[in-house]
């Protein structure tokens, strides 16, 4: 979808303080209270949208959800740097084969999620 698609929907709304480095951040969703970004790259339009609270996966996987929860839901999440259950890894979105969960786990919790078009993009 493009920014001006995006736009056009009325689901997004413009941030007052944009982060205007590397992607277009400039916009977050309109029901979010915390600012979580929606990313846009030129001309491959969305790239990413970052889960704030209440917002789940299918799989039921959220801000707040356990290592051991994200682990039964996408068993193919790895953290690269070392394998345990406290850092940044992406899971494969099921069903498709350009989309990514980033998940990132502080504490055995997750603290960070967000639903990306491939990880070869500037959302990295």
């Amino acid at each position: 979808m493009s920014q001006a698609a995006a736009v056009r929907t009325g689901l997004i709304v413009k941030d007052p303080e944009p982060d205007t480095t590397g992607c277009s951040t400039v916009y977050y969703v309109k029901t979010d209270e915390t600012h979580s970004p929606v990313i846009f790259e030129g001309t491959k339009g969305l790239m990413s949208i970052t889960a704030y609270p209440g917002l789940t996966t299918p799989a039921g996987i959220k801000l707040g959800s356990t290592f051991k929860a994200v682990r039964k839901a996408y068993p193919d999440w790895e953290n690269p740097v070392d394998g345990g259950d406290t850092g940044k890894g992406f899971a494969q979105v099921p069903g498709s084969d350009n989309a990514v969960y980033q998940i990132e786990i502080e504490a055995g919790k997750v603290d960070y999620l967000s639903l990306e078009f491939r990880r070869d993009s500037c959302s990295d």
